[in-house]
């Protein structure tokens, strides 16, 4: 059985619900805390299929990118008009709340090739919504039967109570360890169910 140290027990507890296919999970994890490995890792597992990762930050999706690429891990960004077939697809939030950007996704779900929606920096869905008004359409996308996952490093509980609203979230489990850093060694038995 292989060996992994994660870097909290919140991160480790955050990745089995992941990949054992709970459908709704936030994870608010400090930065520098290992969130990326939450999206990054269970796309290389053996029958995955696509996972979107929704950024509303720009400026974080060529170091996530990059990050991909250096570990091997099938990454591409999404550009209108260009088949991407790749395991982990990046979208800006403004690009997936396009008609196109929609449209890419939902064609991935109609062909099954989607494997989960992950919104990094879910925070910014609500908090930014007064001057960025686009991105309350990406709720469209709870329609769609796949995992949510939410990433954050902060949500105060008037925002988390307003994504659950808006993003009719019924079913969340979440994992929280936003006060606290610890490294503690896990022995992983096994990843996939």
């Amino acid at each position: 059985d292989p060996e992994c140290k994660w870097r909290s027990e919140e991160q480790a507890e955050a990745m089995f619900a992941i990949v054992s296919k709970v459908p709704e999970v936030l994870v608010i994890l400090p930065t520098g805390a290992g969130k990326s490995l939450l999206f990054q890792m269970p796309c290389c597992l053996q029958g995955e299929k696509t996972t979107v990762v929704i950024i509303p930050l720009t400026a974080l999706k060529s170091s996530l990118l990059w990050s991909c690429k250096q570990l091997g891990i099938d990454a591409a960004e999404w550009e209108p008009d260009v088949q991407i077939h790749a395991a982990l697809v990046f979208m800006s939030a403004e690009s997936a709340a396009t008609q196109s950007g929609r449209s890419y996704i939902l064609q991935l779900d109609a062909h099954g090739e989607l494997e989960r929606i992950v919104f990094d920096e879910c925070h910014l869905l609500e908090s930014t919504l007064d001057y960025r008004q686009k991105l309350a359409e990406l709720r469209s996308l709870r329609t769609l039967a796949v995992q949510f996952v939410y990433l954050t490093a902060t949500l105060p509980a008037s925002l988390r109570l307003q994504l659950e609203q808006s993003h009719t979230l019924q079913r969340l489990v979440t994992f929280w360890a936003a006060t606290r850093r610890v490294n503690l060694e896990y022995e992983v038995k096994r990843l996939t169910a």
